[in-house]
């Protein structure tokens, strides 16, 4: 499980950090350990901050996709392929005042 940090639609592909269940004061929700994930169609608009569970197959090499964006030719390497999502809310359930 963990928080979408970043959402490249051109490309399908989103990032996927994990949950500090208890962060010391001061510091962030959101850990530093992350997948990049490619997602053949977005399951639903998911959000920045949106909570997910997600099922996903390793592919044998990492993949590399090419996209444009703003008129620019992009490419990303991704490792991982999601096969499922589960949103289970967004990042302000683990929040604790």
């Amino acid at each position: 499980m963990g928080v979408i940090t970043l959402h490249n639609i051109p490309a399908k592909v989103i990032k996927i950090n994990e949950i500090e269940e208890n962060p010391k004061p001061g510091t962030s929700y959101i850990g530093q350990k992350y997948l990049i994930v490619e997602v053949g169609e977005i399951p639903e608009v998911m959000a920045n901050w949106t909570v997910v569970k997600v099922s996903y197959v390793e592919y044998p090499e990492p993949k590399t996709i090419e996209y444009e964006l703003f008129s620019e030719k992009r490419k990303i390497k991704v490792k991982y392929h999601s096969v499922g999502f589960e949103i289970t809310g967004d990042l302000s359930v683990y929040m604790k005042e």
